[in-house]
């Protein structure tokens, strides 16, 4: 459910002596005054890593010190984040027992912690198919956000808040996580986080230009704190970010599933439209999309009903649809030491979805024949004898 987390702590100082293991970093303001960050990591015992920065004043020339404290919680329980927390007391437990092993650092409970970061996931298991589900998420895009693809996943990109789908076993090389869909959504910024939470405030208004917004972040009235944050704002989450992919309503599925279940739930001649705008947006550019179509709102609206009929804006080759993805936290037979994944593919059809997904393979694999003679099929009107 939670993975990386930064934890801050405002008014912590540290001397030249518990400072002398980390690496200064130096850089300059604008206003010509230099500001000094101090960096190091800590190995703990399972293998885990604690990185830690520390900041003597702000960039307000206050001298006022911060701490900030990052790891992985589950690798603080387990030595991986492949495995999934289902107590936060116990990883909040694991963390503190691995900071009171470094001799250097004060006194601190991560329970008082301000959060400044946090990452929320969830593992889908998804069997043989990755490589589909990765090269059809590759294709796919996210509102206000920049599409990065790299090797073995896809990252949906903004300054305060990012998501992003990839294959876990690759990237952890753990033989546990071989068949793993990992969803993530990164939170950035401060406010975001405690709009999550519904602990949202107005700023104390800013008077000058020179203010710093991160100044006045210690200054409000709630910081938030790591049990802030129930099973049910972390699913809500990520549901979200599934349903602004439509990931949680549409599969992908090639040309003749797309028909069957547009015929399904519109009448022929708004399926048949649809069916050619699915096409069409498969080679399309955004820009080129509006020129077509006139306004976004026509394309947003077309996009609307494919979801609706259970299809995605993105068709593959394979015969087999890719199911809709969905959230679940639930463990597996060895309870805390498996990992969390979500419904199985052949767990997340409707009943619908597979009546008419083997109607139209039978379909294909029978009459394919007079499939590819049919009209209406190619794309063309029907011809009256």
């Amino acid at each position: 459910m939670i993975d990386t987390v930064t934890f801050g702590f405002y008014g912590v100082s540290m001397g030249e002596e518990q400072l002398s293991t980390f690496i200064e970093n130096r850089s300059r303001i604008p206003d010509g005054r230099v500001f000094y960050k101090y960096c190091r990591s800590v190995r703990c015992e399972n293998g885990s890593h604690i990185f830690l920065h520390y900041f003597p004043q702000n960039r307000s020339g206050d001298q006022i010190p911060m701490l900030l404290i990052e790891g992985s919680l589950p690798a603080w329980v387990y030595g991986t984040n492949v495995l999934m927390i289902n107590d936060l007391h116990e990883a909040v437990a694991a963390g503190n027992k691995h900071l009171q092993g470094v001799k250097f650092l004060p006194k601190i409970d991560l329970a008082d912690a301000n959060i400044y970061r946090i990452d929320f996931c969830c593992n889908h298991h998804i069997g043989d198919r990755m490589n589909d589900y990765l090269q059809a998420i590759a294709k796919l895009t996210y509102p206000h956000r920049e599409t990065r693809t790299y090797r073995g996943g896809t990252m949906f990109y903004a300054k305060s808040r990012s998501s992003k789908l990839y294959n876990k076993g690759e990237e952890s090389r753990d033989p546990r996580a071989r068949d793993i869909l990992r969803q993530e959504t990164t939170i950035r910024n401060v406010c975001d986080i405690k709009e999550i939470i519904g602990k949202k405030e107005a700023l104390t208004p800013i008077r000058s230009f020179k203010t710093n917004i991160s100044d006045l972040i210690h200054k409000v009235e709630y910081h938030p704190h790591i049990y802030d944050f129930t099973p049910d704002i972390i699913r809500g989450v990520l549901e979200d970010d599934l349903h602004k992919m439509k990931l949680d309503q549409a599969v992908f599925c090639n040309r003749t599933v797309a028909e069957a279940l547009l015929t399904l739930k519109y009448e022929r001649v708004k399926a048949d439209r649809l069916l050619g705008f699915l096409a069409r947006i498969q080679y399309e550019t955004p820009a080129g999309l509006k020129e077509l179509y006139g306004t976004n709102r026509t394309v947003n609206r077309n996009m609307q009903c494919l979801a609706d009929a259970g299809v995605s804006a993105v068709m593959i080759d394979n015969k087999v649809p890719l199911p809709r993805l969905t959230v679940n936290f639930e463990n597996g037979e060895n309870g805390e030491n498996m990992p969390n994944v979500s419904q199985s593919p052949s767990d997340t059809r409707t009943s619908d979805d597979m009546e008419v997904i083997a109607e139209v393979v039978i379909q294909e694999d029978c009459d394919s024949f007079e499939d590819d003679m049919d009209p209406q099929i190619m794309g063309y009107p029907s011809v009256s004898s």
